[in-house]
């Protein structure tokens, strides 16, 4: 096994351009120097210390291993789009709740001049006025007291 310096590593310096690695309570090991990009440095060290433990013969031309990292990633980006559609169904149904309240409080207020209608239909001895304002009753409690599944 090829030896390295232990994990963990970390960044330092201003713009997190050099990594080191604490080889005690009071001193850390300078691993290396980054100029171009202190991105560069922290990737760099979350790839060292995510490898821990692991021999880097067996990180160098592991087909395996860049498979699995491709389908971790793979899983990662569906996650997120499925993550962003359940946000999407969430806000929507917030929407379709809030119509579906607007929509039952007007069949709440139509019932009133449907009673009265049916009250009429009855003074008035009109069986076919009875019979419909009945149906319009019967349609308005099945929406009033229609209950979200679980």
């Amino acid at each position: 096994m090829t030896e390295h310096t232990k994990e963990p590593w970390s960044v330092a310096g201003i713009a997190d351009e050099m990594i080191v690695a604490k080889v005690s309570e009071l001193a850390h090991a300078h691993i290396a120097t980054i100029h171009h990009n202190e991105n560069d440095s922290r990737r760099i060290v979350v790839c060292v210390n995510f490898c821990a433990g692991i021999s880097t013969e067996n990180l160098e031309g592991n087909e395996k291993l860049l498979w699995l990292a491709e389908q971790y990633n793979e899983v990662k980006s569906l996650r997120s789009h499925a993550e962003a559609q359940v946000r999407h169904f969430q806000e929507r149904l917030a929407v379709f709740q809030a119509q579906l309240s607007k929509a039952k409080t007007l069949i709440h207020d139509l019932r009133t001049p449907v009673e009265t209608g049916l009250h009429n239909a009855k003074v008035m001895n009109c069986p076919l006025g009875v019979e419909k304002r009945e149906d319009e009753l019967r349609r308005i409690e099945e929406i009033l007291n229609w209950k979200e599944a679980d």
